[in-house]
């Protein structure tokens, strides 16, 4: 089920809050967002810049995306090892990356659940000792 409430910048959508940094939001509710965008252009040099310093302002936001003159986004992912800066064509209107921010996200927390399901696996010991040869 699809839900998505909206209140002055803020949204709510299957489960992930996502905030627009340029929509007069309180602070309160960026520090608290899973995804933060930007929805005032910018040129793209700008654009990805913010995105990568907005990940490192806010702890806890997993995604951001930034709007920029040439009518995409500049998308910043968090990992655990590093953050991921890539650019997102789009011809949409203004409001874009809100709607790319909700798709782009469950598809980041699978990757990145499927990435650490691996390492962990990988790190466990084996369920029986090794038998020496």
């Amino acid at each position: 089920m699809s839900v998505w409430k909206e209140t002055k910048g803020a949204c709510a959508a299957d489960g992930h809050l996502t905030v627009d940094l340029d929509g007069g939001t309180a602070e309160a509710w960026r520090q608290c967002a899973d995804v933060l965008y930007a929805s005032r252009e910018r040129t793209s040099a700008e654009a990805e810049a913010l995105a990568v310093q907005t990940l490192l302002h806010y702890p806890g936001c997993l995604l951001t995306l930034v709007r920029h003159e040439g009518g995409g986004c500049w998308a910043a992912v968090r990992t655990a090892d590093w953050t991921v800066t890539l650019p997102v064509p789009d011809t949409s209107p203004r409001r874009c990356c809100a709607c790319v921010a909700s798709l782009l996200y469950p598809a980041v927390v699978r990757a990145l659940s499927h990435r650490h399901t691996r390492q962990a696996a990988a790190a466990e010991p084996p369920a029986e000792p090794r038998r020496p040869c």
